[in-house]
């Protein structure tokens, strides 16, 4: 008895082996962006970029002649159904374990409608959290198909590469589906995400990186423009900030991981002209925040530091200890400045804040209920917040004289 047990069990273990549900990598089509429009009848246009394994594959590069990908758009009531409609076109079974990024479009971004939708997201296990969240100004799909990187023949590689620069610039943020939806269950703060175009053109001259995507004047090459933010609150999108209103954005956060960035600031002693810096953020801002609602007052220090890349004046800011200091004074007064203005926007126009200054706030408390009754943003939009910038300057460039000291 006891071996015939034993020949059972054993014989048990055969269908429990193996994996009945392995496919073969040319049996699928991983879709690597997606985008979402309105369609009609209360229906998604749903775009899908999928990635071609033969086209893109380094060994097959060169002989094959197939294209890197294939877009096509079909109206679905949501992303699910999508993917099984897909496949009337689609002979490989569809996968979004792959999608990388998600390009919706501004109108679909203000409706009402736009949280349900993403709530798909969730429900699925293919996708996955770290998604980016991209904003077109168009419809998505005119997006994906006019974007047309010079440099990139893979789709992936050109949003991967892309998107990384925001920690290099700053002039746009990082947007995850995790971020999105954090946000909205806190229900305390703004989430921006990255804000693009590749079909609007409305060139203007601005200071600084003052611009949205679309505005800046760009000859050749790609179409595509990602700058700004897309402002979403409870879920929807509200406002946009621009590429600078991003970056300072990005500077009073506690926990951003922008470390680096290149900017210009006014020359105080020749106006006209402008320093070009490197800014470089090695601490976290020192964030007080005085919790009685009658005297609410958030105080907020922000050391950087500036590396001084070219001074286009005559002023030897090199050797003048007196010009270093006026220097040292412009650059916090013109920090502080773009500051405030944004902070005044956020408590004016948004009524929140995006600079995650809640998550300190929380500490202050026992309990999330007792949070939540506090109202985090209505006592943000009734602050006084106090900014300073505490600026250190350690290198002034490699010349000592400018061209013309050396030629006197």
């Amino acid at each position: 008895m006891r071996w015939l047990k034993f020949i059972v069990v054993c014989l048990l273990l055969f269908p429990l082996s193996g994996c009945w549900d392995r496919g073969e990598i040319t049996q699928f089509a991983f879709p690597v962006v997606l985008g979402l429009d309105e369609g009609e009848d209360g229906l998604l246009e749903i775009t899908m970029q999928i990635a071609n394994a033969r086209g893109v594959a380094p060994k097959m590069e060169a002989s094959s002649g197939t294209e890197p990908s294939e877009i096509i758009t079909i109206s679905a009531p949501d992303l699910l159904s999508a993917r099984e409609m897909a496949n009337i076109s689609v002979t490989k079974d569809i996968r979004y374990s792959h999608v990388k990024n998600i390009v919706i479009s501004e109108n679909l971004a203000r409706s009402r409608e736009f949280p349900s939708i993403m709530e798909a997201t969730l429900r699925d296990r293919q996708f996955r959290r770290d998604i980016n969240v991209v904003i077109s100004r168009e419809k998505a799909s005119d997006f994906i198909r006019n974007n047309n990187p010079q440099l990139e023949e893979r789709p992936h590689k050109f949003f991967a590469f892309m998107l990384e620069r925001w920690e290099q610039t700053g002039l746009m943020p990082e947007a995850t589906l995790n971020q999105y939806f954090k946000e909205i269950d806190g229900k305390d703060g703004l989430f921006l995400s990255i804000y693009a175009t590749s079909t609007i053109k409305e060139p203007e001259v601005k200071e600084d990186e003052d611009y949205i995507a679309g505005e800046v004047d760009l000859s050749g090459g790609n179409p595509t423009q990602m700058i700004g933010s897309a402002v979403f609150k409870d879920g929807r999108m509200v406002g946009v900030m621009s590429g600078e209103e991003t970056r300072h954005s990005l500077l009073l956060r506690p926990y951003a991981k922008v470390n680096t960035i290149q900017t210009n600031f006014k020359d105080p002693n020749d106006p006209a002209k402008a320093i070009t810096v490197r800014m470089l953020k090695n601490e976290s801002p020192k964030v007080n925040i005085n919790m009685e609602k009658e005297k609410g007052t958030i105080s907020v220090v922000i050391p950087v530091i500036i590396q001084v890349l070219h001074i286009p004046g005559e002023t030897n800011y090199t050797e003048n200890i007196q010009h270093q200091a006026t220097l040292k004074k412009s650059i916090e007064q013109q920090l502080k400045n773009e500051s405030k203005s944004l902070i005044r926007k956020s408590q004016r126009i948004f009524k929140a804040e995006p600079f995650l200054w809640s998550s300190i706030a929380r500490g202050n408390f026992w309990t999330w209920t007792e949070y939540e009754k506090f109202d985090w943003s209505d006592y943000f939009s009734n602050s006084k917040v106090n900014i300073k910038y505490d600026v250190t300057i350690d290198r002034y460039g490699k010349y000592l004289y400018s061209e013309r000291e050396k030629r006197l």
